[in-house]
């Protein structure tokens, strides 16, 4: 059951790279890091393509 959660909880991050992009983003602000966040959002536009 646990292992169907976290399949589910994936198959979510993957088809909403949007709600991943503000996870990391606000991982980003938390950790004082934006050069991390500008990084992951430019990986994830050119693989949007």
């Amino acid at each position: 059951m646990e292992s169907l959660l976290s399949l589910w909880v994936l198959v979510f991050v993957f088809w909403t790279p949007f709600w991943f992009l503000v996870t990391v983003l606000l991982l980003a602000v938390i950790l004082n890091e934006p050069l991390y966040a500008i990084l992951v959002v430019f990986f994830f536009y050119i693989h949007s393509f």
